[in-house]
């Protein structure tokens, strides 16, 4: 996990900035952390493909009140579901064939965590 300046707890920081690193605008300008999400593991791990499963993603920080998540697998993002600041739902593809895939979390759509685990999918029976 990267730290963070207030070491990994979040929260409210103040800063100044400077030109020429002696003289600071003094503005009270303060920039908010927020710790890294943290992906522990998925349920289920596996799931047939060409199939629609919520994959339930347990891990720490997903936000102490319902915010927008994003979740990646297979190149494709898709909206998640917020369910607690350690548990998400992520939609699968339907289009995924087998074979495994990484699946990704993200808070802002750009920067995204990934499982410690890949999703399988396997073949139809």
């Amino acid at each position: 996990r990267p730290p963070s300046p207030d070491g990994g707890n979040g929260g409210i920081t103040s800063f100044e900035l400077s030109i020429n690193g002696q003289e600071y605008a003094h503005g009270g300008a303060s920039f908010t952390f927020t710790p890294s999400m943290y992906i522990a593991r998925i349920s289920p791990p596996l799931i047939p493909a060409f199939s629609s499963f919520d994959i339930a993603v347990l891990g720490e920080n997903f936000g102490a009140v319902p915010r927008p998540l994003w979740c990646r697998i297979g190149g494709i993002t898709r909206d998640a579901v917020w369910i607690s600041g350690g548990m998400t739902a992520c939609p699968t593809p339907e289009s995924l064939v087998p074979g495994a895939y990484e699946l990704e979390l993200s808070s802002n759509g750009v920067d995204f965590v990934s499982s410690p685990t890949q999703l399988l999918v396997r073949p139809e029976v």
